[in-house]
């Protein structure tokens, strides 16, 4: 994977000190979150006073001592979690190299996820070896998904960083206020629709449509899902897939014009979910739907 800008301050903190790194990619469109995996030799490393909150799933087997605000020796093992809140700082002695998983999230993200802004006066606490098997799973499918070049999608990105700050918030026993009725009218639900259909041929992060329509991108999130029963990156993937769908049938577009039209980053990124879908591939159909008395679609 190649390294795609920004690089955060965490990462260029680590790589002064000699720490390879094997990648580094945004995690989704709007929020902010980037995703790297770093290999590390050094039996010594200064952790310099974070401006980020970093999660860090470790890959592999090792030991070491912390020392900062407290002293810990720790023992990791494959899928140990480990937190480090903004302006943590300390020094790390290791006993054997390690292979991480590094989610690094801008302070904002917990602001801008948070509908009352009370968070800003949340404090993040230090967790330096703990297992959590939401944020483990959640860790590992944004791995993949930036590693694939978000073959779900740029706003399942989106959604992954929401629903781990989501799981961050929780366990340091923030308190979120529960969406209001029965989420978003239906009135509101068509008014999405429309909005995203408007845009249908370019990305929309979940953050857009949430100020579009006035929320947090936590609070749209959870009032959708509440509305529709489905995720709102599913809802999005849904109307890109029914227009590509039609296109096929009506348009004289190239499958690969259908695809931009539609809001995917390739043919054969639409193809995988159109396949996932409607179990054809694009050109299958387009030859389906060349042949007389072939019924369309609804």
């Amino acid at each position: 994977m190649s390294n795609l800008k920004p690089v955060t301050p965490h990462t260029q903190a680590l790589e002064h000190q000699g720490v390879a790194k094997s990648w580094e990619s945004p995690l989704g469109w709007g929020l902010g979150a980037q995703v790297a995996r770093f290999v590390r030799t050094q039996e010594r490393l200064e952790q310099p006073p974070t401006k980020e909150h970093v999660l860090i799933l470790t890959l592999n087997r090792f030991s070491a001592t912390f020392e900062g605000p407290f002293r810990k020796k720790i023992a990791f093992t494959p899928d140990t979690v480990t937190l480090l809140p903004a302006g943590s700082q300390g020094t790390w002695q290791f006993h054997g190299s390690g292979v991480n998983l590094h989610l690094i999230l801008p302070p904002k993200i917990l602001t801008s996820l948070d509908p009352t802004a009370r968070v800003r006066e949340l404090s993040i606490p230090w967790e330096l070896d703990f297992d959590d098997p939401q944020i483990r799973a959640l860790l590992k499918t944004a791995s993949i998904e930036a590693q694939s070049g978000y073959s779900t999608g740029l706003l399942f990105g989106d959604a992954l960083v929401s629903a781990i700050v989501g799981r961050m918030l929780h366990r340091s026993r923030a308190s979120l206020p529960e969406p209001v009725g029965s989420g978003l009218t239906p009135n509101q639900v068509t008014q999405v629709r429309n909005f995203v259909l408007d845009h249908l041929d370019q990305p929309v992060p979940i953050e857009r449509i949430a100020q579009h329509f006035g929320y947090s991108p936590w609070h749209f999130q959870r009032l959708f899902r509440t509305a529709t029963g489905e995720p709102i990156h599913r809802f999005v993937m849904g109307l890109r897939l029914k227009h590509a769908r039609e296109l096929l049938h009506r348009s004289p577009l190239s499958i690969t014009e259908i695809a931009v039209h539609s809001g995917f980053s390739s043919p054969s990124h639409m193809a995988k979910h159109f396949r996932q879908e409607f179990g054809i591939t694009p050109s299958d159909l387009r030859k389906e739907s060349a042949r007389p008395g072939v019924p369309e679609a609804p």
